[in-house]
């Protein structure tokens, strides 16, 4: 893409500074700058009354969300309505023969996963798991628990019932709301467990060299041993390298952590540095940097995959932070209440309203539910330690 072009894009963003303003101002006196100027804008502005969330300041990104416009398919991040995509169409037909030739080859390869991994948004709001195929189709799934299968063929399994598979290569994603949880098993046999509030990415076919996936939220995963291509699991700011093992691996709000079951794992953050974990071991990453590494126990931090929560000497503010993910909740509390201790399992499988029973009926504390907002307040009692089925 040549400067020019790039600037423009760029300005439709309102990301300029000062002497990039200056210069996009002698490029418009080209009377072809500003044909491509008018194009371009045509198609940012449709693109925004269509609800997408696209950043202008990067080729990668228009050029993957052209891509998905000629060829009238959805967004991977939303269901479009028709009429949507009528009207993106209408403004792709703007766009000038140049244009598409700067952003768009039809002799171009498939996008990288970084590449796909910026273009997609968030679905929040979703009341299902969702599964996006490598060909933009989206499937919802009804149901708290589900499996997925792909075969190494690339057919789809999703709870033991065949769906078509995908035309094409490319990337599939899925996306497990709140109180859902999902069984994946890849097409090499590595299989991965998913946290409710988790998005995952993978690609439709792993390649000779490597094995690549993305996580946001929350996995563990059971990797097949393959030498010749190492198994590679990236999130905010880290990724994970291994050849066959077991490891759990989350990134929210910020924060990222991996944790190892069994065999052995690299980890390596943005910057470069690495460390290597044994069983039982863990990191972090705290604003960018790999914290020390640290011995946990691994039980009480996997034991979600079952699906349930071991509390070890817990206090109130650690297990409602892991009740809120689960039940997608806010949990309102004061300090006194973190000395509080809890041990023993909470099924993840209990409705919300269950569980909190539970706990008020053994601990110091009721609960006052409002909508998705719960109040925790303490009780006389003789005992401050909750015990649940030990």
């Amino acid at each position: 893409m040549d400067t020019n072009t790039d600037l423009i894009i760029k300005s439709l963003g309102k990301k300029l500074s000062e002497s990039e303003r200056c210069e996009l101002e002698n490029c418009l006196a080209d009377e072809e700058n500003k044909k491509k100027y008018a194009s371009l804008k045509a198609v940012y502005t449709k693109a925004l009354e269509a609800g997408s969330q696209i950043s202008p300041d990067t080729a990668a990104g228009w050029k993957a969300f052209l891509n998905r416009l000629k060829s009238g398919r959805r967004r991977l991040s939303r269901t479009w309505r028709v009429a949507t995509v009528a009207a993106c169409a209408a403004a792709v037909a703007c766009v000038s023969v140049l244009l598409f030739k700067d952003l768009y080859d039809e002799t171009t390869k498939l996008p990288t996963m970084d590449e796909y991994i910026a273009a997609v948004e968030e679905m929040p709001g979703l009341k299902d798991t969702r599964l996006v195929l490598s060909d933009g189709k989206s499937i919802d799934i009804d149901s708290r628990y589900s499996e997925i299968i792909i075969s190494e063929n690339g057919s789809y399994s999703i709870n033991s019932v065949n769906i078509e598979s995908p035309a094409h290569e490319g990337y599939s994603r899925v996306i497990v709301p709140e109180r859902h949880w999902v069984h994946l098993v890849l097409p090499d046999g590595s299989r991965v467990d998913l946290n409710s509030s988790s998005d995952f990415i993978f690609p439709s076919a792993f390649s000779e060299k490597e094995r690549r996936v993305h996580v946001c939220g929350e996995g563990y995963f059971s990797v097949v041993k393959d030498a010749s291509r190492p198994f590679t699991v990236s999130a905010d700011g880290m990724k994970v390298s291994v050849l066959g093992t077991e490891f759990n691996m989350k990134s929210r709000d910020n924060r990222s952590e991996v944790t190892l079951v069994q065999g052995k794992v690299s980890v390596t953050n943005d910057g470069g540095k690495s460390c290597i974990l044994s069983p039982s071991e863990q990191v972090r990453l705290e604003n960018g940097e790999l914290t020390e590494v640290q011995a946990v126990d691994t039980e009480a931090v996997t034991g979600w995959a079952k699906p349930r929560m071991i509390c070890r000497n817990q206090n109130i503010e650690q297990v409602a932070e892991k009740l809120a993910t689960y039940y997608g909740v806010e949990f309102h509390y004061t300090e006194s209440l973190k000395d509080i201790v809890i041990n023993g399992k909470i099924d993840l499988r209990e409705e919300l309203e269950s569980v909190l029973n539970t706990i008020a009926f053994t601990a110091p504390v009721s609960f006052e539910m409002d909508g998705e907002t719960v109040e925790i307040h303490r009780i006389a009692t003789y005992n401050n330690q909750l015990k649940l089925n030990q």
